[in-house]
């Protein structure tokens, strides 16, 4: 009897469940970049390049303080996002990044794909590693 009881116990429990906390997806802090948002509230960049790859133009601003980021590469392009356009966008980030006289890794963001007329835009943080000294040799100071 006591068996009966307790089987019956367990088996409600397992039937009914036990009410679980529904987790809520984290919110994206970056949804509000786009292309267009980058123009209207944002200074002008200081750094900006074009360069045709693979028949395809791509636009590179660098920005800072931006969109709630302190320094940020965006690359611009049309008219599709394909593995093809997503490579040559991470080719122009890595040698942006591997310059001589800067130290910067980067950090993808968020990848906005464009609507109508604008553009389609990759967004990365720049992040500065150790400063990079260029020591001048003493021999020649003197």
């Amino acid at each position: 009897m006591k068996k009966s009881l307790i089987l019956s116990f367990v088996l409600l429990f397992v039937a009914c469940g036990v009410p679980r906390k529904v987790e809520e997806p984290p919110i994206d802090p970056y949804q509000h970049l786009t292309s267009t948002s980058v123009l209207e509230h944002c200074d002008p960049p200081t750094e900006n390049y074009m360069f045709p790859i693979f028949g395809d133009m791509y636009f590179i601003t660098r920005h800072k303080n931006c969109g709630g980021v302190d320094d940020m590469l965006i690359t611009h392009f049309s008219p599709e996002i394909s593995d093809l356009q997503e490579t040559a966008v991470k080719l122009l980030v890595i040698l942006y990044t591997r310059q001589p006289d800067e130290n910067l890794e980067y950090e993808h963001i968020k990848t906005y794909v464009g609507t109508g007329a604008e553009p389609h835009s990759i967004f990365y943080r720049l992040i500065n590693k150790d400063p990079v000294t260029k020591e001048v040799p003493q021999d020649v100071i003197q």
